[in-house]
């Protein structure tokens, strides 16, 4: 095969630019840090970006609404374990008072201790995070906990006395990608409410924590601490009290555990995020940035072939006229 100037000149004139197109290749690399700046550079990797950035944004939001729960109910928590901590000394003292053969006077005073106690307990059944009160269910404007004119607790605007269901007292829950999924309830034609295992509840219930109805801890403490003001003293209706304050309780250390629990979980789902957040930042990073040393070592071998090429013309082309003529 017969090989002419002409051809020399194209094949050396093709690979000049192959490699001067490589070498911006390299330079754009080695400057900006990216494998590519355009989808149509790597259509592949480009759409794996996208997917990637998707997934990381999504993943934001959860691990916001899962820091936002994590803190809530951690206050709630803490909220209810200092109430517990309040009506287990009070139960303590009430038991002193009625096995102790005390005065009118000493009486007075321990009740004038259990109504500071009462104080505490509905300052912390109105404790706020974030402008959020914690244990107002779906209220998070208003002081969920207040007293009528008689001293009953009134949640919500309602009286406490006379049972649930109460106002702005519903179930909130957030997105912590569990899956978040509707169900229908019985005799609806849509879904309209949160499968409770595809979310986090958020929302916590005061009524649940103090009770509910004539039984509600705050009006069992009013109740003894009427009973210790009042001649002749009644044992018998301060025992009543005393059983009924034990029960409530019990309940409200069940309310305290379950608190527990889901602050766990709300702590280990945030580390799970956090966790499954990193390794896409990182896959990210592997998809759309290089390693910038290896970039540069990259960039100077192809501009040392860059050159290399120009000096090889020199010695490949033919000779013009132009040359002969100088």
């Amino acid at each position: 095969m017969r090989i002419t100037n002409s051809m020399m000149s194209r094949n050396y004139l093709r690979g000049l630019n192959n490699n001067l197109s490589t070498l911006n290749t390299l330079r754009s690399r080695s400057e900006t840090g990216r494998k590519f700046t355009r989808a149509y550079q790597d259509p592949v990797a480009a759409s794996r970006a996208l997917s990637i950035r998707d997934s990381i944004n999504k993943m934001e939001v959860w691990k916001e609404n899962a820091s936002i729960a994590t803190d809530v109910l951690h206050s709630a928590e803490t909220a209810a374990m200092g109430i517990k901590e309040i009506v287990d000394d009070a139960y303590v003292e009430l038991l002193k008072a009625n096995n102790d053969p005390n005065g009118i006077d000493e009486r007075r005073v321990l009740s004038q201790s259990i109504e500071s106690k009462m104080q505490e307990i509905l300052g912390l059944a109105n404790t706020q995070f974030a402008d959020r009160y914690v244990m107002a269910g779906s209220n998070n404007s208003t002081k969920p906990f207040t007293l009528d004119a008689s001293g009953y607790l009134v949640y919500n605007g309602k009286a406490v006395a006379d049972g649930g269901p109460f106002p702005n007292d519903s179930d909130v829950f957030v997105d912590v990608g569990l899956g978040l999924s509707l169900y229908t309830p019985a005799g609806e034609p849509y879904p309209t409410q949160v499968d409770p295992l595809s979310a986090m509840q958020i929302s916590v219930s005061g009524v649940d924590v103090l009770g509910e109805g004539s039984d509600n801890i705050f009006n069992i403490l009013k109740d003894a601490a009427d009973l210790l003001k009042t001649e002749p003293f009644d044992h018998s209706a301060l025992e009543t009290t005393l059983s009924k304050l034990d029960n409530s309780r019990k309940s409200l250390l069940i309310q305290v555990t379950e608190l527990g629990d889901r602050q766990k979980f709300a702590e280990y789902n945030n580390e799970r995020l956090d966790s499954d957040l990193a390794s896409l930042v990182e896959a990210s990073q592997e998809t759309e940035y290089v390693d910038l040393p290896t970039a540069i070592m990259d960039f100077k071998m192809q501009e040392f072939v860059y050159n290399a090429s120009l000096k090889m013309g020199g010695k490949v082309l033919q000779y013009s006229l132009f040359d002969f003529l100088a």
